[in-house]
């Protein structure tokens, strides 16, 4: 997962981040699959924010980690 979080890194980074969506999404995923809930969630507000293509995605993530945190 590491490995997959740096190259998510690289795209987000790149100065044509045409896959800058993407990316962040795949890396929350990654790093709620590394137990790093805190900077998932802090990507999670990023995409929400953003409102776009994973939005729902991100707040429905959202929603799964706080029903974890509440238990």
């Amino acid at each position: 997962l590491s490995s997959a979080i740096a190259h998510f890194n690289s795209c987000i980074e790149h100065k044509y981040n045409t896959f800058y969506e993407e990316a962040n999404w795949y890396k929350a995923i990654s790093l709620f699959e590394k137990k790093d809930k805190s900077a998932c969630i802090e990507i999670l507000n990023k995409i929400i924010q953003g409102k776009g293509f994973y939005t729902k995605r991100a707040e429905e993530l959202m929603s799964k980690i706080q029903k974890e945190v509440n238990n």
